[in-house]
């Protein structure tokens, strides 16, 4: 596939690939790939924090929104929704550090 993400905020130093059901970093500076980070389904859409210390993550078919924390590598929550998530907002701005 085609990188689907790659963080906007400053000095971030990874960039991240999707398979079906994961998301598969790879360290910028030196192009060594990170841990990949198993998704409980296909992504569907994904956005970084304005800070990029979080990823979140809507997969297809599921009611809820998986974070990624990306210093360790591993799905750190999941906001639930009523349904599922289409879309997440792509302007930095637009998503919060924190819930």
């Amino acid at each position: 596939r085609e990188p689907i993400f790659s963080s906007p905020a400053a000095g971030t130093d990874r960039v991240y690939f999707a398979s079906d059901d994961a998301l598969v970093g790879v360290r910028s500076r030196d192009l060594q790939a990170l841990p990949a980070v198993s998704l409980d389904g296909p992504l569907r859409a994904v956005v970084a924090t304005p800070s990029g210390d979080r990823l979140y993550v809507a997969l297809q078919g599921a009611g809820g929104i998986e974070v990624v924390d990306r210093y360790r590598d591993a799905v750190a929550s999941t906001i639930r929704l009523p349904g599922e998530a289409r879309e997440l907002p792509g302007a930095p701005a637009g998503v919060p550090d924190s819930f």
